[in-house]
């Protein structure tokens, strides 16, 4: 990949490399966090309470799924 690449994701605008980055940035931050809580032992529903993609919710957290459905497929995978 180049910073030329054009990147046509499923679901979302069309980006870069850049965006490709961010994207990966943005998943990885959230799998961390859900992870941690749920190393300390948190259900998913005080997982989901605590918002951990907050942060992005406004802009990414209603593309094509809801924050907490998102939060629930991270917490089932980690």
């Amino acid at each position: 990949m180049t910073d030329k690449t054009i990147v046509i994701p499923e679901h979302g605008a069309v980006g870069d490399k850049a965006d490709l980055i961010l994207f990966r940035d943005v998943m990885v931050e959230i799998r961390d966090k859900v992870a941690a809580l749920k190393k300390q032992g948190k259900p998913l529903a005080e997982v989901v309470a605590a918002k951990p993609s907050a942060r992005y919710d406004a802009e990414w957290g209603n593309l094509f799924i809801p924050p907490s459905a998102f939060i629930a497929f991270v917490y089932q995978g980690v």
